[in-house]
């Protein structure tokens, strides 16, 4: 994952999969999985209330190296999935529900 800062301020953020992995450690879903994963926040923004950034481009490439690229707009706030192991029983529930169904 990289943040970009460009000139005017903005961030973006880059999601790929690590290509320090060798290839016999590397897993084969992962540049496919982080395509369905913007592709699923570009639907969930257009289809939802909820606060999801922008995706600016998605690229597949279904090569031998499979190096799959997310471009998203960075935005303010914490991510649920990286503050959920604090949360209490009924919202981790709830959460995972919402997700669930979403998926």
């Amino acid at each position: 994952i990289l943040d970009v800062e460009y000139e005017d301020g903005r961030h973006d953020i880059i999601r790929t999969p690590n290509p320090d992995i060798p290839d016999d450690e590397r897993d084969p879903d992962a540049a496919s999985r982080i395509v369905q994963e913007g592709e699923l926040l570009r639907w969930l923004r257009a289809n939802s209330t909820l606060p999801v950034p922008a995706i600016c481009a998605v690229i597949h490439d279904s090569g031998p190296e499979g190096r799959s690229i997310v471009v998203m707009e960075k935005v303010t706030g914490r991510m649920v999935l990286n503050c959920i192991g604090r949360a209490l029983p009924s919202v981790k529930v709830g959460t995972c529900t919402i997700l669930c169904y979403i998926s």
